[in-house]
């Protein structure tokens, strides 16, 4: 069986100081999420994933499906 579901994943805002040699961290955070196809088999356990390949990015703060950001 193959399934296609998103996992959201946040990430926090950095940017690089280069006088200060160092990350500067923002209050921001950025959420985007991973769109894969997973290949599941069905065993006496349950449900087991034997693959992941990576299908599409979604936004959603936009509600589009892309390929990248």
């Amino acid at each position: 069986m193959v399934v296609r579901t998103g996992v959201e994943q946040r990430y926090r805002v950095v940017t690089w100081d280069a006088k200060a040699g160092q990350a500067v961290r923002h209050n921001d955070w950025v959420t985007g999420v991973s769109v894969n196809n997973y290949t599941l088999k069905e065993s006496s356990d349950g449900w087991k994933v034997l693959s992941s390949n990576h299908w599409m990015l979604y936004d959603p703060a936009t509600g589009q499906l892309g390929t990248g950001p």
